[in-house]
């Protein structure tokens, strides 16, 4: 195939490509692998990942403001039975068991989880699936070092080869490391994900009640920021989730620890990291990088990172060496 074959090919992929769809509108795309990460128990991360999925399962705008577009949800408690999971659905105001568009599964084992998995590779609809917590799973499949790159990168490829074959579109409810705002593990996890959701507790407002600020970042798509209200019904119990806006995210003591934030929380352009990534190449052009440690040195993110990096490709910029996961800058 000659360069004007190749060109030709190319820019008939480009004219292929279809308009990004969305599961819900603006911080959940459709056949995509997302990581929901936050502190243990503060961050309320379950009961996020529920409300997600009843609102979409029933169509219904997320928060009472997100458009969503209904999808069947398989949610998967990991350590939760499912009594105790019903019981938790149901302080959210819906029956999970009278739900035909809702259904849970509980695994205590590799072999009931991929019977799980096999069920959901052979269903054609699009579904999102909600697996909870992430750590658990890890477990079932014999992950020996979650932060071991090529363990964890291996254990996620069925998942990833799940969104992309089949549309669906999988959430990984996981949790922080204990110390900073970075989810456990290899960065290799960050790398293969298509986004994540941040979540963390913000200052307590009236009644004593503590929001949680979500942190949405997308490989594909614009980043975004909201906060999500609780509220406890002490009649009935049930819990009310709403959204809550950006501008009221902001307090006095969220004020001081950004201003006490290192570089590296800043969020920059995909073109300014292309930029710092040339350059850095081009000062050490024999190190082999990982997107992870690219992360680490400029101080982005991840997806950040593979975005420049496609930049850079896509200009002839970048190689991959033989025999290492990373890249390296061509000087012409």
């Amino acid at each position: 195939m000659n360069d004007d074959q190749v060109s030709r090919k190319v820019a008939d992929l480009a004219g292929d490509q279809s308009e990004l769809q969305w599961v819900i509108e603006g911080v959940l795309p459709a056949a995509s692998l997302i990581m929901l990460a936050g502190e243990p128990k503060k961050a309320r991360k379950t009961l996020t990942a529920m409300r997600l999925g009843l609102d979409v399962a029933q169509g219904l705008p997320f928060l009472g403001t997100m458009k969503t577009h209904s999808r069947r949800v398989v949610y998967t408690f990991l350590e939760d039975g499912m009594k105790r999971g019903a019981r938790r659905f149901r302080h959210l105001g819906v029956d999970p068991i009278l739900h035909e568009n809702v259904a849970m599964a509980a695994t205590f084992g590799a072999a009931s989880y991929w019977s799980i998995h096999e069920r959901i590779s052979t269903t054609e609809d699009p579904i999102v699936w909600v697996i909870d917590p992430l750590a658990e799973l890890m477990v079932h499949n014999k992950v020996s070092d979650e932060n071991n790159a090529n363990e964890v990168t291996n254990f996620l490829r069925p998942l990833r080869e799940l969104c992309q074959s089949k549309g669906h579109t999988i959430i990984l409810v996981h949790h922080f490391r204990k110390a900073g705002d970075r989810a456990r593990g290899s960065s290799a996890l960050e790398a293969a994900v298509d986004g994540w959701w941040s979540l963390k507790p913000g200052r307590a407002v009236a009644g004593g009640h503590h929001p949680v600020n979500a942190n949405v970042t997308l490989r594909d798509g614009d980043d975004c920021r909201f906060g999500i209200r609780f509220e406890v019904d002490k009649a009935t119990g049930l819990i009310g989730m709403t959204h809550r806006a950006a501008k009221d995210d902001s307090d006095d003591d969220e004020v001081e620890e950004a201003k006490a934030r290192k570089p590296s929380k800043k969020r920059q352009s995909t073109m300014e990291v292309a930029g710092k990534i040339r350059a850095l190449l081009i000062q050490q052009p024999e190190q082999v990088w990982t997107q992870g440690r690219l992360a680490d040195e400029i101080g982005c993110s991840v997806p950040t990172v593979g975005n420049a990096i496609a930049e850079l490709r896509s200009t002839g910029n970048i190689e991959e060496p033989e025999g290492a996961w990373g890249y390296r800058y061509k000087i012409r």
